[in-house]
């Protein structure tokens, strides 16, 4: 049995040919000079319940043996993560939604989904939308929800279509990156404070020197003093 060898106008016409067939294989690889838009989910903004009442809050550590529920706000303590696992896996609830109110966005994500995160050690950063945001407080929302949205994101979003071109994810300057924060993480009173510009200067110094915001530190004081 004999083989004849290839002619090259032959394989010439098989190499087109295969072109052809398989553009594939020689068309360039696209280049984006920008990146492109981001896609939107919805047009219209995400549905976050609205934070509870006074008379409505409670702190979930502080009563234990109740379901989580609309009014129960979380902290950092082992208790808490406790009623949000028993939520998660126990009653059976893993779309329960939990507010995360931060100091530029508001964002809603599932039970599981933030149990997820804690029990990873990952904390809060991987939900929050806005970089260097600090969170304020978490609270359960209303109703169900399977997905994570950010008020932030959504505008960011839409200043991104209005503008027709891609924008810097936003930041927010002048704060500690997410961290640990037990005073803000339960639900608490405003109150507006007054200090002689020496004083405030004094006090800051001293909370950045313990690692910790103003505020915190402030609260933190405060906790010690009054028991």
């Amino acid at each position: 049995m004999s083989v004849s060898p290839l002619v090259q106008n032959r394989g010439m016409s098989a190499s087109t040919d295969r072109s052809a067939r398989h553009l594939w294989l020689v068309a360039p690889a696209p280049v984006y000079e920008q990146q492109p838009l981001p896609a939107f989910s919805s047009d219209r903004p995400p549905s976050i319940t609205p934070e509870p009442q006074a008379h409505e809050r409670w702190l979930a550590c502080d009563r234990p043996a109740d379901r989580l529920r609309y009014g129960a706000y979380l902290c950092d303590c082992a208790a808490c993560l406790t009623s949000l696992e028993r939520i998660v896996r126990e009653h059976r609830r893993p779309g329960l939604p939990i507010v995360i109110v931060t100091e530029a966005d508001r964002v809603a994500t599932s039970a599981r989904e933030l149990l997820a995160q804690l029990e990873a050690g990952e904390g809060y950063a991987p939900l929050l939308w806005v970089v260097g945001d600090v969170v304020r407080s978490v609270y359960i929302g209303r109703g169900s929800t399977h997905a994570t949205s950010s008020e932030a994101q959504f505008a960011w979003q839409q200043r991104c279509a209005s503008e027709g071109r891609h924008l810097p994810r936003p930041r927010l300057e002048g704060t500690e990156p997410v961290g640990r924060h037990p005073a803000s993480l339960a639900p608490a009173a405003g109150l507006s404070l007054r200090l002689p510009r020496e004083l405030e200067r004094r006090a800051r110094e001293v909370a950045n020197e313990a690692g910790l915001d103003l505020e915190t530190w402030i609260v933190e004081a405060l906790r010690a003093s009054v028991g």
